[in-house]
């Protein structure tokens, strides 16, 4: 008898620990026979970040659009086509000063015949750029000089008075530096007698300078 357990205990002692391997190979602790170093997960890839405005960079704007004249405007002219050019320096990555040049051709008859009226505005403006992520609102507010070249009687006549002017727009980054807009704005022109009203939409590209 104490020699089949002396043969027992040789047996169980050459198997080493019960429960010091799993099935499979696979060692407690998610590692592997030779390898020491559990297997990690790849870190999960994070989308490039939107391009924020920076403090201190210059910008230009050039667009096209249309004027629907609203109230005090001769009844004479309807939509008008028109350009728009702006340029800008950023303040911090909310607040923009821009000078915005805008012109629009208007013509149209009545009892007097043929007239016309080619309008310019020089307004200085004031930018609010609103946190967003493709798409990026922003609002807009200026005051200026509106300025009429009128054909047809009395021709030739020269015009010119303050103008007023709020908006808001939306633009979106096609690559760094460049993006695209659409905005709408609507203008107070205050003359001698009344007060003209006016509501533009533009669209088009915009650039951040080197």
């Amino acid at each position: 008898m104490r020699q089949l357990l002396t043969f027992l205990i040789l047996i169980f002692g050459s198997l080493g620990p019960l429960g010091a391997q799993t099935p499979g190979g696979i060692t407690p602790g998610g590692t592997t026979p030779g390898n020491s170093t559990p297997a990690t997960p790849a870190p999960a890839s994070t989308p490039a970040p939107t391009p924020v405005p920076t403090a201190g960079h210059l910008y230009l704007e050039l667009g096209e659009g249309l004027d629907l004249p609203v109230a005090a405007w001769q009844s004479a002219y309807g939509a008008s086509y028109g350009l728009k050019a702006s340029v800008g320096q950023t303040l911090d990555p909310h607040w923009a000063l821009q000078l915005d040049l805008e012109t629009f051709y208007y013509f149209g008859s009545n009892f007097s015949g043929a007239i016309s009226d080619e309008e310019v505005l020089v307004i200085p403006t004031v930018r609010y750029q609103i946190e967003g992520g493709i798409f990026r609102p922003y609002l807009l507010g200026g005051f200026g000089g509106e300025f009429e070249i009128l054909s047809g009687p009395p021709s030739g006549a020269t015009v010119a008075d303050f103008d007023g002017a709020v908006g808001t727009g939306c633009e979106t980054t096609l690559y760094e530096g460049f993006s695209l807009f659409v905005e709408g704005k609507y203008n107070l022109i205050f003359s001698s007698k009344t007060v003209g009203q006016d509501m533009a939409c533009f669209i088009g590209a915009h650039w951040d300078a080197p």
